[in-house]
Formats: C-alpha cells, sequence, structure tokens
C-alpha cells in the first residue's frame, strides 16, 4: 500500500507540474494539436510564446494505445523521429511521462532525434528491450522504475544523458526500500563506457560496452 501511495503522490506532483507549464516567467506553453499513427501512438504538437530563446514549437510522444504482448504474440515499436501535422513534417523531440507505463511491449526503439524522456514514461512496464537515440540528453527520475521485465537497454549516446533519482530501480517491498535492478544491463558506447561509470556511477555495476 505504502508503493502505491507513493507512486499516486509523485504522479499528482508531475501532473502538477505539468498542468502549471514548467515555464519561465513570461513564457506560455500550449497544446496545439494531437494525432494517432496506426501503431496507437500519440503525438502532440507544443508551441512555446515568449521563451528567451524565442518563440518555438516541438512536438512529444503523450501516449500508447496500441497493441500489447499476448499468449505467443510479441509487440515492438517504434518511435519515430518524425511525424506529420496538417500536412507538416515535425521531429519528434520528447517522451512524455506515463506514455509506456504499465504497458506490456516487448520491445522499444527511440529514433534519432529524441532528447528527453519524461518522469515515469516506462514505469511499471513490461518491457524486455528498449533502444535509445545517440541524441538523448535527458531521462527523467522514475523514467523506468519498477521494469521488473527490462533486460537491455542499449544507448547510443557518447556523451551521457542527465539523469533523475530512481531511473533504473526497482521498490523492494519486503524491506521498504528502492534498489538499483540487478538483471539489467545498460550497453553503451564502448568509447563512452569510462564516461557513463563516472556520470552515473550509481548504476556502474549494470553498465556493458
Amino acid at each position: 500500500m505504502k508503493k502505491k501511495i507513493l507512486v499516486f503522490a509523485l504522479l499528482a506532483i508531475i501532473f502538477t507540474v505539468a498542468f502549471a507549464g514548467g515555464c519561465a516567467e513570461g513564457e506560455t506553453e500550449e497544446a496545439v494539436k494531437s494525432v494517432t499513427d496506426d501503431n496507437g501512438l500519440t503525438f502532440t504538437l507544443f508551441s512555446v510564446k515568449g521563451s528567451p530563446q524565442g518563440d518555438y514549437s516541438y512536438v512529444k510522444v503523450t501516449a500508447y494505445t496500441g497493441e500489447e504482448d499476448s499468449g505467443n504474440k510479441i509487440v515492438k515499436v517504434t518511435v519515430p523521429s518524425e511525424i506529420t501535422i496538417d500536412d507538416v513534417v515535425h521531429k519528434v523531440s520528447v517522451v512524455g511521462s506515463l506514455v509506456f507505463y504499465e504497458k506490456n511491449v516487448s520491445e522499444v526503439e527511440i529514433s534519432e532525434g529524441v532528447e528527453e524522456i519524461e518522469s515515469f514514461a516506462f514505469g511499471y512496464c513490461g518491457t524486455t528491450t528498449v533502444t535509445l537515440p545517440s541524441t538523448l540528453k535527458t531521462i527523467g527520475e522514475y523514467a523506468f522504475v519498477n521494469c521488473n521485465s527490462l533486460r537491455k537497454i542499449n544507448l547510443n549516446a557518447t556523451v551521457p544523458p542527465q539523469i533523475g533519482g530512481y531511473v533504473f530501480m526497482f521498490y523492494r517491498e519486503d524491506h521498504n526500500v528502492y534498489e538499483v535492478n540487478s538483471i539489467l544491463q545498460i550497453k553503451v558506447p564502448k568509447s563512452a563506457y569510462d564516461a557513463y561509470k563516472s556520470a552515473w556511477s550509481e548504476y556502474e555495476r549494470i553498465i556493458v560496452k
């Protein structure tokens, strides 16, 4: 029960921040339009105005409602690098919170161009293998928490992304603690192996090259 209360509390915080916009003073963010592809991935176009860097837009994956594994059926999902919305091609840059939360999908590949994976994006999922792009810069807290089926993450970024807390951990109810997911291997580029071991020291023993 404690675990579920903690999870719901954290999700409430995520949604509060999301709907507050999480923007700098004078900056506004608005969801313009959402589309769902044939695989069940929903993409939302956001417009940001008043940013110090100027006005811009970006696309975030906001939901997955496609097939899930059942019996002998294995489902593989690829998050594309681009999506067309109203006849305009947009780059996909973010995989949002809860997209694959509790989803029973065997393999997920995130294409080049995506830069961020938000908190709880894969929380409690049944995925066994995830491939992450070289363009990835940020992984939010609890992004892969309690993914007890997860065996391998193929990470192609040569610069270790910034990560939040509890990203690759699972909750042990019998001890009431979070521990590193010891059955997981995080495969990184050979040239970046030492950099990952240093930057992600908490997960040093599950990083391989």
